[in-house]
């Protein structure tokens, strides 16, 4: 514990430091500690008023060291900061008797603090000059992927922020139950923390399972369940059939351990994951939180109990910075390549091209808030906790989901000259795999995976059991192929899918292979989904799509499709660096979606409208969905339609939809300073039902992740889903020949696609560049 508590401390700490100059601070710090109502025996699970209000203080004594007033002169620098944390670690914890939680706790939020207030943050708005302000131009607020501001008084934090803390200081010490009955005087709050741990426990045995194995998520459910009203666990676990239907005053007579208020809420999740936040037993933590995360989102007090999936999975923020020591020539003009930003690599020369998509954090946000969103959680006697609709896609949702990851991949591996990704097929179980991921303090200095995940060997075999195992999966779910896509689905998610990830993970000894925060980081991941990919187009080799199908409503022509940004022309788009801090991410200029269209039947009716961006010359299949809506036609002849790139019904917007792919990926990455052609594409189509609204506003954002039941009522809204699949028309085969219709030959049809022309101009310039689009 205590070696724990020091190497923490001694993060970054200078070598040979001289405590002379900080001993009087730190001392007098010491002696001031004693003074506060925290003193030794006071912690953060059972007297929480008193250790906040006197972390507090330290935190702002430890951000500016005059307001200690002790008369010693200090400069309030970073390299002074370093010193003074040795001088802590050297005077304080070797003191019995001071409060080594609560300065430790306080050193974890002023580094934090003192880190981020080193960052500079851009946060762009506007489309510039190209005249597009009449149509809802971005606002300066606009930017969803900034991190929030700091705060430090216990006072301004969120609950989702507090969670946050708390976990890095369970974290630190390495807390357990154990400990802390030895220590402390049980209260009710405390007591019932006790009964949840022991209930996480009982569910699950953690080292023969993966979160991707529907015994988790059934584990995490009942978790969730018992916290959304703080049950009595111990009832749940004696009671198969699952809790009473009475209820008074919102929550189950005679089962519930304290009243459901949110204080009681947000106090007994912060002693959850207190408790659970221990390196020992990482997957348990891991099962703690995703519960948490559920049972927060599902109350009727949602709104006032706030949290994101960065505030209680860390590790989807672990991407490497800059080198700025190493490639300093390169601060002034960055080139288009990734490599030239000098970020540390975790995988070979050749697979890190791919980094800026697959180590991009915002990547695994989604993927991890996919997999807890995409789903229904039930409650033992049949209640739902929350439904994510419609009731009966989900299964389709899954293959949709990874197969826009998969085709963005593939894309951005065409750009750099690399070959698609090849599936893990049965034809290729014994073969060698190329596992090779690398994780070093150069290129995970903030210590978000080291710690808890281990490096993988270049190449790895599976198991003669594994590959028998796998077979079988795969031939079962081979003979299901004419079932309905939600039976169909569930063999090959729950089984097959779940099963490449446990049997990689363990014969290659990948644990991140175990995580949805972390999977997808690994290049062996895109293997996985190739897979899953392929067999997903197998499913409709006999489904095809006709003429009816595919046209628009008779009496409608498509005129164009168009993207404009900043650039003189249409369809010439510059994709840049984006700078936060000392990590960078791909990022693009802003554009309009641009679809125009002949009504010459003057209709007055709903149309769905679906675009795709593809390589040039690829087929159908190869083609990503970039936005989905509903448009109303008004009757007049020539209709014009205009769409923001932010408002995609794929875009991720926080606090709005919670899932969904990042607004700064919407477009591939282009070519280095000359210009890579796209191909893109528009449909129309009638709808079945004019109450039909996907993507009319962003609760209705359903394609990727589906829409929360829960969330959609507070809003007081209904989703009706269009009933084509998820895919549609790219999916499937059609039943005729594809190639006039994409090359605007087809005059029923119209002019559906144009060129785009792809620019990246490696850091961001002051205006468009015409001379890199004549490459």
């Amino acid at each position: 514990m205590f070696r724990q508590i020091l190497f923490l401390l001694a993060i970054r700490i200078i070598k040979n430091a001289n405590c002379h100059h900080v001993e009087d601070f730190v001392k007098t710090l010491a002696d001031y500690m004693k003074s506060l109502p925290c003193p030794k025996g006071c912690n953060y699970l059972y007297h929480t008023a008193q250790f906040e209000a006197s972390r507090a203080d330290i935190v702002e004594i430890l951000l500016d060291f005059n307001k200690m007033g002790n008369g010693t002169d200090i400069p309030n620098t970073e390299a002074y900061f370093v010193k003074m944390k040795e001088c802590l670690s050297k005077i304080i914890l070797s003191d019995s008797s001071s409060n080594h939680e609560l300065i430790t706790a306080s050193l974890v939020r002023a580094e934090k603090i003192r880190k981020k207030r080193r960052k500079s943050v851009k946060n762009r708005g506007g489309y510039g000059g190209y005249g597009l302000q009449e149509h809802n131009p971005f606002k300066t607020d606009y930017t969803v992927d900034l991190e929030d501001d700091e705060y430090y008084s216990s006072s301004e934090a969120t609950f989702g922020t507090s969670l946050k803390e708390t976990i890095e200081v369970g974290e630190s010490l390495s807390v357990t139950g154990d400990e802390l009955h030895k220590t402390y005087n049980d209260t009710k709050i405390s007591e019932y923390v006790f009964k949840l741990e022991e209930f996480a426990d009982s569910l699950l045995n953690f080292n023969e399972i993966t979160q991707f194995d529907v015994t988790w998520r059934e584990a995490r459910d009942a978790i969730a369940e018992v916290l959304m009203d703080l049950r009595d666990p111990s009832d749940y676990s004696k009671n198969p059939a699952g809790y009473s239907n009475s209820s008074e005053q919102g929550y189950n007579k005679g089962v519930s351990v304290l009243p459901p208020t949110t204080e009681n809420f947000k106090r007994v999740c912060r002693g959850f994951v207190y408790l659970c936040s221990t390196q020992t037993n990482r997957d348990r933590s891991e099962l703690v939180k995703s519960a948490i995360f559920i049972a927060a989102k599902s109350r009727p007090d949602k709104d006032e109990i706030p949290i994101h999936m960065t505030d209680l999975f860390f590790d989807v923020q672990a991407a490497a910075p800059r080198n700025n020591e190493e490639y300093a020539d390169y601060a002034d003009e960055l080139s288009g390549s990734w490599r030239s930003l000098g970020v540390p690599t975790k995988v070979s020369d050749k697979e890190s091209a791919l980094d800026f998509l697959r180590e991009d954090n915002d990547i695994h946000q989604m993927h991890s808030s996919w997999h807890q969103f995409n789903g229904n959680y039930k409650s033992r006697d049949g209640n739902i906790i929350d439904e994510f609709v419609p009731t009966d896609r989900e299964r389709e949702r899954f293959f949709y989901f990874h197969n826009i990851l998969i085709l963005r991949y593939n894309i951005e591996r065409l750009s750099e000259g690399l070959p698609p990704v090849e599936p893990i097929s049965p034809e290729v179980f014994d073969q060698n795999i190329n596992a090779g991921y690398t994780i070093t303090p150069e290129n995970d200095p903030e210590r978000k995976l080291i710690e808890r995940y281990e490096s993988t060997s270049d190449s790895c075999t599976l198991s003669l059991g594994s590959q028998e195992k796998l077979r079988d999966l795969f031939g079962r779910q081979d003979r299901m192929r004419g079932s309905s896509m939600q039976e169909w689905g569930e063999q090959v998610e729950e089984h097959y899918h779940a099963q490449l990830h446990n049997e990689i993970a363990n014969n290659c000894r990948i644990r991140m292979m175990r995580h949805f925060a972390v999977s997808a980081r690994t290049p062996i991941f895109y293997r996985v989904h190739a897979e899953i990919n392929r067999i997903w187009a197998n499913y409709y080799s006999d489904k095809r799509y006709t003429e009816s199908d595919v046209y628009p409503p008779k009496g409608l022509v498509i005129r164009g499709i168009y993207l404009h940004s900043r650039c003189e022309k249409p369809n010439q788009i510059e994709t840049y660096w984006d700078q936060l801090g000392n990590t960078y991410k791909l990022n693009h200029q802003h554009f309009v979606f641009q679809v125009r269209l002949y009504n010459w039947m003057q209709l007055k009716e709903k149309v769905i409208v679906r675009i795709f961006l593809g390589p040039k010359n690829s087929r159908l299949e190869e083609f990503y969905e970039m936005d989905r809506f509903v448009h109303e036609l008004n009757g007049n002849r020539m209709q014009e339609i205009r769409r923001l790139d932010r408002d995609s019904s794929f875009i991720y917007f926080r606090d709005k939809n919670d899932c969904g792919w990042p607004y700064h990926l919407l477009i591939p990455k282009g070519g280095d300073r000359k210009p890579i052609k796209f191909r893109l594409l528009v449909f129309v189509n009638s709808v079945h039902d004019q109450r039909v609204n996907v993507g009319t506003h962003p609760l209705l954002k359903n394609s990727m992740c589906g829409s929360s039941k829960n969330a959609l009522q507070r809003e007081g809204l209904t989703l009706f889903d269009d009933i084509r699949d998820y895919g549609f028309p790219t999916n499937r085969k059609w039943t005729f020949n594809p190639l006039p219709i994409i090359n605007n030959k087809d005059k029923d049809f119209g002019y559906m696609s144009s060129i785009v022309q792809i620019v990246h101009t490696g850091e961001e310039t002051e205006s468009c560049n015409q001379n890199y689009f004549m490459k």
